[in-house]
């Protein structure tokens, strides 16, 4: 039985957004994209939350 690693089921290509994104264009990219969520990161892209 073959053991799952986490890069077996991750996102790679992950859409994010900055904490100054408007709301509407969040809902935009969410629908367009088919997910669910998406982080929010700073300038340095550390993850300061997530929109769902």
């Amino acid at each position: 039985m073959r053991t799952w690693q986490v890069q077996d089921v991750m996102t790679v290509d992950v859409l994010t957004v900055d904490e100054d994104t408007g709301y509407r264009t969040v809902v935009d990219l969410l629908t367009a994209r088919h997910v669910t969520a998406v982080p929010v990161v700073d300038g340095t892209r550390r993850v300061l939350g997530v929109v769902s």
